[in-house]
């Protein structure tokens, strides 16, 4: 499979927006993809590595106390993840397949949403705010096939103290 991911420097933030526009290859075979907020290892790796399943954020966000939201292409499913919880919910992945979408996480201090082309599809309020020393961003992906791709451009940051 394809799989890679960006990390943004660490930071911090009392709020962001990050967005980008990603390309859905299908609703099956590419796994998907996830963007988290959490705590840099003190070493080597790096926040992320090759072999996360971006896609669910149960498997690896509940112990980080980070923020954080993935979108499964083959389950159709959206996590949200803040403060030890993970929040699922559906969406329709097959209506996205094939075609470049804007995504953005934005949080607020006190709202954890994610949007596709300007809608909300996932949302929750954090009712504790994690505690956040220069952190790390990252945008991970993941694939099953050999013959699906992850894409995204226009990656963009807006965060505030």
């Amino acid at each position: 499979g394809k799989n890679g991911f960006v990390q943004l420097p660490s930071a911090w933030y009392a709020g962001f927006s990050l967005s980008f526009e990603y390309f859905f290859t299908s609703d099956s075979g590419a796994d998907g993809l996830g963007i988290v907020y959490w705590p840099c290892p003190t070493n080597a790796p790096l926040c992320a590595d090759w072999s996360h399943s971006w896609e669910g954020l149960s498997e690896y966000m509940v112990d980080s106390g980070g923020l954080g939201w993935s979108l499964s292409e083959w389950q159709g499913l959206s996590q949200l993840a803040h403060g030890g919880e993970v929040n699922e919910d559906t969406w329709n992945a097959t209506a996205y397949a094939g075609a470049w979408h804007s995504l953005a996480l934005t949080y607020d201090g006190a709202l954890l949403s994610g949007a596709i082309d300007g809608t909300v599809v996932h949302n929750n309020s954090v009712s504790t705010a994690p505690v956040m020393h220069y952190w790390c961003i990252v945008v991970g992906a993941r694939t099953g096939e050999a013959n699906n791709e992850h894409s995204i451009r226009n990656l963009q940051l807006n965060a505030w103290n």
